[in-house]
């Protein structure tokens, strides 16, 4: 017979998240400088838009419904989805 096995909810240490939220910019950069070695190579252009500008990476979950709205408009315009989104959401927030 088998042994059941049971798994628990991962927890979050809320005291360590609160620290890091409020630490000083010089942890948080500390951090970065860490990390910045994780960097995929050849993936730094990919980074920056074409006019320069620095981009950053968006999460979001969405309906499944919504997203094949957007795969297939941006697939009949020939653009990307985060070109689609981006003149999306320009169009809608103000300058």
């Amino acid at each position: 017979m088998k042994k059941k096995t049971t798994l628990k909810k991962p927890t979050l240490n809320t005291d360590a998240a609160l620290q890091f939220a409020e630490s000083e910019p010089e942890a948080v950069q500390g951090h970065q400088k860490a990390n910045a070695s994780k960097t995929v190579p050849g993936t730094e252009k990919r980074d920056q838009a074409a006019n320069g500008e620095t981009k950053f990476r968006l999460t979001m979950n969405i309906k499944k419904s919504v997203h094949l709205k957007l795969k297939l408009n941006a697939a009949r315009q020939d653009i990307t989805m985060t070109e689609l989104i981006e003149s999306l959401v320009n169009e809608h927030l103000d300058d």
